[in-house]
C-alpha cells in the first residue's frame, strides 16, 4: 500500500521513512524529491532538504541526534546513482563524504 503525508495541506506519497536509533526523529523520502526531518514528540519538522539538492531518495538514515545524513539515490528523477552513499551535514549545508559502491546499495 501507499502512504501519504499531508503538508501544507497537499498529500505527497512518501517513498521511504526511517526513524533514528532512539527513535526520536524521522527521515521521511518524498517520491516526488526532497527528503523531510521530524521530530517525534512532540510532532514538528525539523529539516527539510530540497528536490534540487538531493533529487528524488531511495533512503535517508539519521546518525542519533546529529547533523549528519546518510542518503541514497533513487526513485523518479535522482540526482545521485543508486550505487552511492552520500553523507550530508545539515549545519554545514553541503556533502561531506561519499561512498560509491559497484552494486545499487540496498
Amino acid at each position: 500500500f501507499d502512504c501519504l503525508v499531508v503538508h501544507r495541506s497537499r498529500m505527497e506519497k512518501i517513498e521511504n521513512l526511517q526513524f533514528n536509533q532512539n527513535h526520536g526523529l524521522f527521515s521521511c523520502c518524498l517520491a516526488s524529491g526532497g527528503v523531510r526531518l521530524f521530530n517525534v514528540d512532540p510532532l514538528a519538522e525539523k529539516a527539510h532538504l530540497k528536490k534540487a539538492t538531493v533529487g528524488t531518495v531511495k533512503c535517508c538514515s539519521l546518525l542519533n541526534r546529529t547533523n549528519v545524513l546518510a542518503l541514497v539515490g533513487g526513485g523518479s528523477s535522482p540526482l545521485y546513482a543508486e550505487n552511492t552513499i552520500l553523507v550530508y551535514d545539515d549545519l554545514q549545508k553541503e556533502f561531506i563524504l561519499e561512498f560509491a559502491f559497484p552494486e545499487p546499495v540496498v
